[in-house]
């Protein structure tokens, strides 16, 4: 569980750090944020299935 904990909690610090560096509107940044943060996710949830037989 602390695997998942540390993905969420990465995957959100960069999600913010990119919405405010890219966008410059609120409402631009806090969607980019979101879009950047469920892809960071899925992306990860997607490795560690793909990877799961291997381990």
């Amino acid at each position: 569980m602390k695997h998942l904990v540390a993905m969420v909690l990465f995957a959100l610090f960069v999600a913010v750090v990119f919405a405010i560096v890219s966008k410059e509107s609120p409402r631009d940044q806090f969607t980019y944020g979101v879009k950047v943060f469920f892809a960071f996710l899925g992306v990860g949830l997607a490795l560690a299935w793909i990877m799961y037989p291997f381990s």
